[in-house]
């Protein structure tokens, strides 16, 4: 038998497939990407969150003022010049941002008020009542409109908040009874004669309330109850 054997009888070899590329280093790679980025996002709204602490944000149409407890940055004291709309740096254990509004404010001092203990509402306050030599009353409804004109004032003198309407409603309703109280029980029914006294009653009370840093535009008497 010959050695020789027929080179087509032997099937084919075929050349072994070439391996695919592991994925496992790039879906690695992605992997520590994603935790990388929400590392940085976690890391930086922390950040914002620490520095809003330290933030006063002051709009176009209110005053504010600085008052610094400890002289650091800032002179010790309530600070003259009031602060440019904008963000503002500050250290809350020892500085402090007064803000007031700088529009025209209305005080409203009406008949059927009732206390509320609520800071959204400081602008509304019982009528006025004026008591007549025959003891009787008049109850008088009021609109006083005022505004801001030196935030520096009212903090030094009145203090921070909302304390700056009790002071403007107590001197308003103050100088209001004293002119009311010298009208007859009939010259409330006279119009004009409520405007005249209205007025007189506003250049007293500015008398007052312009050296504090306020000032009262107008006041208009809306409603009176005879008895």
């Amino acid at each position: 038998m010959s050695d020789n054997h027929n080179i087509d009888s032997f099937p084919l070899l075929k050349p072994p497939k070439a391996a695919k590329p592991s994925t496992v280093g790039k879906s690695s790679v992605r992997q520590w990407l994603r935790l990388i980025v929400y590392t940085i996002c976690l890391v930086g709204c922390a950040a914002l969150l620490f520095l809003s602490q330290f933030l006063a944000k002051v709009d176009s149409d209110q005053w504010a003022i600085r008052d610094t407890r400890i002289e650091w940055l800032h002179p010790r004291g309530i600070q003259k010049e009031p602060l440019k709309a904008g963000l503002h740096f500050y250290y809350p254990r020892f500085e402090s941002i007064h803000s007031f509004p700088k529009q025209i404010q209305v005080l409203e001092l009406f008949h059927k008020y009732r206390a509320v203990q609520d800071e959204d509402t400081p602008l509304r306050r019982p009528s006025i009542r004026v008591m007549k030599s025959n003891q009787s009353f008049v109850d008088v409804d009021v609109q006083v409109f005022f505004h801001i004109q030196d935030p520096s004032e009212i903090v030094s003198r009145i203090g921070p908040g909302h304390r700056y309407v009790h002071r403007v409603y107590i001197i308003v309703k103050s100088q209001l009874q004293r002119s009311l109280t010298e009208m007859a029980m009939m010259d409330f029914k006279n119009p004009a004669l409520l405007v005249l006294k209205a007025e007189e009653a506003r250049d007293s009370s500015n008398e007052s309330l312009d050296s504090e840093g306020m000032h009262v535009e107008q006041i208009l008497i809306t409603h009176v109850y005879m008895p």
